[in-house]
């Protein structure tokens, strides 16, 4: 729920100045970024969602949408909140237990409706307790094709990328 308190203050403050945002851009905040983005919103499609990519993802099989970044147009945005708060009302409870983790529940809401999406590649990832990298997230075809500059000028994969710098115990500070 935290997405659409979020969301909702945002609006208030639309309002109280009287202005719309074109893009809405909800995020973690313990993602580490290794590289600023390669998508300027302004050549993104505003009848899309964009997402970041989970771990395990593969570009040929239908699979969860990552729920660590959401790039939502103003065109989409009330389509986006309506699944989230779908998605928090208890409907897709077994019992009390989620039937699926709630990055699926939020997808399938998403085909329901219909809201086209796409997994973006974005390079980052989740800064744990005791400064350590969640490196594992980068591990799915989507991120795989992609190769980085390691510190050593060799190409190496996103998850070898973050094992290689990570093991610098001032990464991140």
């Amino acid at each position: 729920m935290r997405k659409v308190s979020c969301y909702n203050a945002v609006k208030a403050y639309e309002l109280e100045h009287g202005f719309e945002y074109d893009w809405y851009v909800f995020l973690r905040p313990d993602l580490y970024f290794f590289e600023p983005s390669q998508f300027h919103l302004s050549s993104l499609n505003p009848n899309r969602l964009y997402t970041s990519s989970k771990e395990g993802s593969t570009l040929d099989v239908f699979q969860p949408l990552g729920d660590y970044i959401y790039l939502v147009s103003n065109k989409l945005i009330q389509d986006f909140v309506s699944a989230l708060v779908h998605h928090n009302d208890g409907s897709c409870l077994e019992g009390n237990e989620p039937i699926f983790p709630p990055e699926v529940q939020i997808e399938y809401r998403f085909f329901d409706l219909p809201i086209p999406h796409q997994m973006l590649p974005f390079f980052f990832v989740i800064k744990r307790c005791d400064d350590v990298a969640d490196c594992d997230r980068l591990d799915n075809e989507v991120l795989h094709k992609t190769l980085l500059t390691a510190p050593n000028n060799t190409l190496v994969t996103p998850m070898e990328f973050c094992e290689i710098i990570t093991r610098d115990k001032n990464f991140f500070q």
